[in-house]
C-alpha cells in the first residue's frame, strides 16, 4: 500500500523519469523509517520499467543479506553483514557494474545505503563517477542526515528530502495494513516513523524498546551493570539502540522544556526525565547528551568502538547527563 505522505514526491520524481529529465545522481535524505527506501525502490522500478516486486521487498533483513534485489540492472551497495562501513572496494565494484552494458539496453541503477557509511576513501573514489557518470546510469544515495556526508558528495547530487509523515496519516496507513496491533504505541516508540513502526512490530524490536526503558530505570537505581546493558543493546543490531536513545533524549527535551506534547510523553519517560535532569531548567546537559549520541551514530562507520562509547553514554545517563559536559 502506497504511503500517502509520499504521493506528491512520487509523482514529481516519476514525471521527471518519464520526461527523461531525471538526474544521474540523487541524494534521498530523511528520518530513518520515513520511507526513504520505499521511495528508492519505487523510483528504481520506474527507471528500469519493471514493478517493485521485480526488485524484491523493502525488507531490511533480506536487503542486508543481499536477497532483496533480484534485477540484473539494479545493484544495492551497503555495509557487509559484519561491518559498519562501505569500503572503497565496494565502490570500485559498483563503478565497474554501472560501466557495463545494461542487460535490457536501458538504465542501470545503483543504491548506496546508508551513504554516510562510506569510508573517506570510498567517498573519494565515488567523486569522479558522480562528476562524469556513464550514460544511462543513476546513482541513488540514501542518508538520514546530510551533515554526515562530505560537501563534495552532496554538491554533485540532486537532493530529495523525504517528509515526516503526519501522525494521523501514519496511524491510518498502519491500521489499513494491519488492524490488529496497537499502532499508536508502536508508532510512539518509533518516534513517529511509520516504516520503523512496521519493522519494530515484525522483528520484535518493540519488545526491545520496552527493555531499553527498563534498563535505563535500572541504571538510575544502580540495579544493573552498565557494561552488561551496553552489550545487550549492541545485540539489537543495525544501530537500533542508538536511534532509540537519540529519540528518547529528544523526547525528554521536548517534554522538559516545551511540555508533554510529543511522541514521548509516557509516565515512565517523565520519571526518567526528572531523575536524569536534576537541574531542571538547565538545558545544556540535555542538548550535550543529544549531540554525543548523534556523534556516535555518525562515527559508527569509522571503526570506532561503539560498545565502549555506549558504555560512556549510559554512565552519563544515570549521572544526570553530567559526564559529557566538559569534554
Amino acid at each position: 500500500m502506497n504511503p500517502p505522505w509520499l504521493n506528491e514526491l512520487q509523482v514529481t520524481l516519476g514525471t521527471a523519469v518519464d520526461h527523461g529529465r531525471f538526474p544521474h545522481a540523487v541524494l534521498i535524505h530523511g528520518a530513518y523509517g520515513s520511507g526513504r527506501r520505499w521511495l528508492l525502490n519505487n523510483l528504481a522500478a520506474r527507471l528500469l520499467h519493471v514493478t517493485t516486486a521485480d526488485l524484491g521487498p523493502v525488507d531490511p533483513v533480506a536487503d542486508r543479506e543481499g536477497k532483496a534485489i533480484r534485477h540484473p540492472d539494479f545493484l544495492s551497495v551497503r555495509p557487509a553483514p559484519d561491518k559498519h562501513s562501505i569500503a572503497v572496494e565496494q565502490i570500485r565494484e559498483m563503478i565497474d557494474f554501472i560501466q557495463l552494458t545494461s542487460h535490457q539496453r536501458g538504465a542501470k541503477v545503483v543504491s548506496l545505503y546508508p551513504a554516510d557509511a562510506m569510508t573517506v576513501n570510498a567517498a573519494n573514489s565515488l567523486l569522479k563517477t558522480l562528476e562524469e557518470p556513464p550514460s544511462g546510469s543513476v546513482i541513488c544515495l540514501v542518508t538520514e542526515a546530510l551533515s554526515r556526508l562530505p560537501a563534495t558528495i552532496i554538491s554533485r547530487c540532486q537532493r530529495v528530502r523525504v517528509p515526516v509523515a503526519p501522525s494521523e496519516i501514519a496511524l491510518s496507513w498502519l491500521q489499513q495494513i494491519d488492524a490488529g496491533p496497537d499502532w499508536a504505541s508502536i508508532l510512539e516508540a518509533a518516534g513517529g516513523a511509520p516504516f520503523l513502526a512496521l519493522e519494530m512490530h515484525h522483528s520484535g524490536l518493540m519488545d526491545r524498546a520496552g527493555e531499553f526503558d527498563r534498563d535505563l530505570e535500572s541504571l538510575i537505581g544502580r540495579q544493573e551493570n552498565v557494561i552488561v546493558v551496553a552489550r545487550r543493546w549492541m545485540d539489537s543490531g543495525d544501530g537500533f539502540a542508538l536511534r532509540w536513545l537519540y529519540r528518547k533524549v529528544a523526547g525528554l527535551i521536548r517534554q522538559q522544556f516545551v511540555g508533554p506534547q510529543g511522541v514521548d510523553d509516557r509516565p515512565d519517560s517523565r520519571s526518567i526525565s526528572l531523575k536524569a535532569g536534576g537541574d531542571g531548567p538547565d538545558s545544556e546537559p540535555y542538548f550535550g547528551y543529544l549531540r554525543a549520541v548523534g556523534d556516535l551514530r555518525r562515527l559508527q562507520a569509522t571503526g570506532i568502538n561503539v560498545e565502549m562509547n555506549l558504555v560512556r553514554l549510559l554512565i552519563a545517563w544515570y549521572g544526570g547527563f553530567r559526564g559529557l559536559r566538559d569534554e
